[in-house]
């Protein structure tokens, strides 16, 4: 509550006294911080409260603000007021009282935005809070995903967490700037740059938004926001492995493994049954196929045309001939475009490894 006392009347924008410790009797005491706008203008001020006076001399940030932070006891305590004595020598009050009370503050989530500010990336993340005496501040715990993260993890958000584009760490108070403020914007950098089809379409932000009132009551708000319309991935294409299929023993069986190429994870395997792929053999005499892609030979093609068809919805079918000839005799592993025996450059860091072909005896290969 505020309280305009004699003198150049000083509007809440410019002077504001927030209490940062919760509201007790005037014996327990109070924590009170002062912060003075356009501070550069001002030589000194003194603040009283209860058995508290002091005379501070105006020393001010970069944005012009004076900061500072006092406690309060005694008849009064309540009642902080400050006199600013300007470079002019003029003179401005002012006064606020506190009382505690019981009821919450309210708070309300606005909304979340990405801004680029100077070439940098930086995640915004709005909310809306009042209190009928005061707010002392707002915390804010952001988490920035990308959806594509998160479902390589598969749902689990800790180990989603170690690629997240912005990450607050635990929470961060915001103290309000004035006594009507409403409006809360909190601002987090981008570590891993968004492109404007992610922005879009890729990316969710975990929110936990607390307001704390003068008195020690508290509200909150959490849950997950988009970065734009949805999280929908496009499908990029659809290939599989292995594109061919060789059977040279009657108790041989294949795993098909569809791999789908997505806009934001790139190729991703999606083996196993319920994947959203249905599998059927062209003849069923020679060759079987289960549900999930094992294929298990029935009897030797001997030149008969026979084939997996692999469906996904929206996507082309994908014909994968099948030869079973239980004569042929794998010789050795070759791998592609490089010489029969591949050397690691080195040890403990990830090395793509070229595609390995069956070579038979008959000089065929696979």
């Amino acid at each position: 509550m505020c309280l305009s006392l004699p003198g150049r009347e000083v509007s809440a924008a410019n002077v504001d006294i927030r209490a940062v410790s919760g509201i007790g009797s005037a014996q327990q005491g109070t924590d009170y911080q002062l912060r003075v706008n356009h501070c550069e203008l001002v030589d000194h001020f003194e603040i009283s409260a209860g058995a508290y006076h002091e005379s501070v001399p105006a020393v001010f940030d970069e944005q012009g603000r004076c900061d500072h932070r006092f406690s309060a006891r005694g008849d009064g305590a309540l009642a902080p007021a400050v006199t600013l004595t300007l470079k002019d020598g003029g003179v401005e009050t002012h006064a606020e009282t506190f009382y505690h009370e019981s009821e919450a503050p309210s708070v309300r989530f606005e909304g979340v935005d990405i801004a680029s500010v100077e070439g940098r990336q930086y995640l915004l993340v709005s909310a809306n809070a009042s209190d009928n005496v005061d707010i002392a501040y707002l915390s804010f715990s952001v988490t920035g995903l990308r959806a594509s993260d998160l479902r390589r993890a598969n749902g689990v958000i800790d180990v989603a967490r170690q690629s997240a584009f912005a990450d607050s760490r635990g929470a961060v108070k915001l103290i309000p700037e004035r006594n009507d403020q409403g409006v809360y914007r909190f601002q987090l950098p981008v570590t891993k740059a968004l492109s404007a089809a992610e922005i879009a379409s890729n990316g969710l932000v975990l929110y936990d938004i607390v307001a704390v009132d003068a008195s020690g009551n508290s509200a909150s708000v959490s849950g997950i926001a988009l970065t734009g319309e949805d999280v929908d991935e496009a499908i990029l294409g659809v290939s599989l492995q292995p594109a061919a299929i060789t059977i040279t023993h009657a108790l041989e069986v294949v795993a098909l493994v569809p791999v789908i190429d997505y806009q934001f994870r790139g190729p991703t395997p999606r083996p196993g049954a319920n994947q959203g792929f249905s599998y059927r053999s062209t003849n069923p005499d020679y060759v079987q196929v289960s549900d999930a892609g094992v294929v298990t030979p029935l009897r030797e093609t001997r030149g008969a045309n026979v084939a997996i068809i692999v469906s996904h919805a929206g996507q082309p079918d994908i014909v994968v001939p099948v030869e079973i000839n239980y004569g042929k005799t794998l010789e050795r592993l070759a791998f592609d475009g490089q010489p029969d025996v591949f050397t690691l450059p080195r040890l403990n860091r990830h090395t793509p490894l070229p595609a390995v072909h069956g070579v038979f005896a008959d000089g065929s290969t696979l």
